[in-house]
């Protein structure tokens, strides 16, 4: 699993502005659009593996 969680906080680290500026355009809120985003990658980290 530390594979994954290296990829997965990589992943966070380099989309992150982005998908800030993204959620910030959609909920019109940059503290909203900051919980939205960690949440978002919450999630991906606690999710379960798909071997699909």
């Amino acid at each position: 699993m530390p594979k994954r969680d290296e990829t997965v906080a990589a992943l966070y680290r380099q989309h992150y502005g982005e998908l800030l500026r993204r959620a910030c355009i959609l909920l019109h809120d940059e503290e909203d659009a900051r919980d939205a985003v960690s949440d978002v990658m919450t999630r991906m980290v606690w999710s379960p593996v798909s071997n699909t």
